[in-house]
């Protein structure tokens, strides 16, 4: 299997105690089959901790405490398993998060995701132009739809990283030459829409505020121009082999362009933002709609219509 990352890939590490965000927070586990009969099976002490920590109901996951944390979580903010048993020890999203799968025909894709602060500074302080490298390779068995989708992303690198032009420029070309539109809402009305979402941290909804009575354009924030290109990258990256159709590839690059022109929008509202707000916010985008399901689907169903 052909297998391709971008150029930033190899130098994720996990920031464990040092993380402000913990994935072990928050978040519901589900356990893969081959974890839980690992897990079942295990002896001692620790079989014990595991029974009583696992919730068999629907899919299999860890009891999360009172405070949301998961249950092997140390006060540390440690993962115990981690340090009694070694990271192969983990379940399957344990082991991956924040990377991320993408198969289009036999090539698989692989990414970091951006709700995880490490993951997000590591993917928005790049100076350089985004490059994907294959680091397994084998000859390519596509479809003309795959085939389509990887040729519309291309270009769509092509013009999101011309630094000849504004960002802002670079964007408005793209809705151009893919001919995509947007629902006829002001901010006012985008505000009244991300209100109306699933979410998950209510800081959340201190930054979504900013949009009320913010219509007209956003402030071309010139010192973020290259983050803004490293996230339109990402998402693109990201979202664009998910396209189920020739509109739903409008549709996921509207989605793209949608999560800069709401991010750049909030950002424009500080007095003076800092590149730590920048990253902070942007995380927060990811974590409350990128990895909300019913969140992406909403959107994604409203812009499949617009552009249908």
């Amino acid at each position: 299997m052909k297998t391709i990352v971008p150029d930033y890939y190899p130098k994720f590490n996990c920031s464990a105690d040092r993380c402000h965000h913990s994935c072990c927070i928050g978040w519901e586990i589900d356990i893969d089959e081959a974890a839980l009969k690992k897990y079942l099976s295990e002896q001692g002490f620790l079989k014990k901790r595991l029974h009583c920590s696992i919730d068999m109901e629907d899919v299999a996951h860890f009891k999360l405490t009172i405070d949301e944390r998961c249950p092997f979580l140390s006060s540390n903010n440690l993962c115990e398993l981690i340090l009694e048993k070694g990271e192969d020890f983990l379940c399957q999203i344990c082991r991956d998060h924040p990377r991320f799968r993408n198969f289009i025909g036999n090539r698989v894709e692989m990414g970091l995701g951006l709700c995880c602060e490490e993951a997000c500074k590591i993917i928005l302080t790049g100076k350089e132009k985004v490059n994907l490298i294959t680091i397994s390779d084998e000859e390519e068995k596509l479809s003309a739809f795959e085939k389509l989708i990887l040729n519309v992303r291309d270009k769509a690198f092509l013009i999101i990283t011309d630094r000849s032009i504004t960002v802002e420029e670079r964007v408005q070309k793209l809705i151009s030459e893919f001919n995509i539109t947007f629902p006829k809402k002001n901010y006012s009305q985008w505000y009244i829409f991300f209100l109306s979402l699933e979410r998950l941290d209510h800081s959340w909804e201190n930054e979504i505020i900013k949009l009320k009575n913010k219509d007209g354009e956003s402030s071309l924030l010139y010192q973020f121009e290259t983050a803004f290109e490293q996230l339109l990258v990402y998402f693109i990256y990201r979202h664009l082999p998910l396209s189920q159709g020739e509109i739903d590839i409008k549709a996921q690059l509207a989605y793209s362009i949608l999560a800069y022109k709401i991010i750049n929008k909030i950002l424009s509202a500080y007095k003076k933002p800092t590149e730590k707000e920048f990253l902070e916010l942007c995380r927060l985008y990811s974590s409350e709609i990128e990895y909300s399901e019913e969140n992406t689907d909403k959107i994604l169903e409203l812009l499949w219509i617009t552009n249908n």
